[in-house]
């Protein structure tokens, strides 16, 4: 009798091993399937946060280089500093700067002989996704100018909207403000 038990126990004891077994065996394919699912979205994700890492900061450098063109010309190379910065805009930035571009022949004149030089000292930029395909980007920067060997320095701080189109980042609009 006390062998039957032991062999029904036994028996009873490897029967639920095998299922069990198979149990187990059953959820950790499971298992595996669904951490290959995983692997493969984070992969996806892992791409898309570098392609809009690197595309956030070609919105900030579009910003900055925007400023940096505007504000960096000697009066030699003033006109051709203007033709880069329009071949950067569009809309309203463009309106914008053509009017300001208005000939006047007699700061013309005076413009070639005076020695003057300018450039921008960014402190620091930043931006504020609006949508897909634009953005706001704000730029701080100290802009110098230089007449005749003497150097002033003011702060300003530049808002710009760009705006995604034709497969490049092009300025859209900007504000320029003098800080205290």
């Amino acid at each position: 009798m006390k062998r039957i038990l032991l062999i029904s126990v036994a028996a009873l004891l490897f029967v639920t091993s095998i299922s069990t077994t198979f149990i187990f065996y059953n959820l950790y394919d499971k298992e595996k399937e669904h951490r290959k699912e995983l692997d493969t979205k984070i992969a996806k994700l892992s791409t898309k946060i570098k392609v809009s890492e690197k595309n956030n900061e070609n919105l900030k450098v579009t910003g900055e280089q925007f400023v940096q063109k505007m504000f960096t010309y000697n009066n030699e190379t003033f006109k051709k500093a203007q033709d880069e910065v329009l071949l950067m805009v569009k809309g309203k930035a463009k309106e914008k700067l053509l009017l300001a571009r208005q000939p006047n022949q007699e700061d013309d004149t005076r413009a070639t002989k005076i020695k003057y030089f300018s450039d921008v000292a960014i402190e620091e930029s930043y931006y504020n996704r609006i949508d897909v395909e634009s953005a706001l980007i704000i730029v701080k920067f100290d802009h110098n100018f230089t007449i005749s060997k003497k150097t002033s320095s003011t702060p300003y701080e530049a808002k710009v909207w760009i705006r995604y189109s034709e497969g490049k980042w092009y300025i859209d609009n900007y504000e320029l403000e003098q800080l205290l």
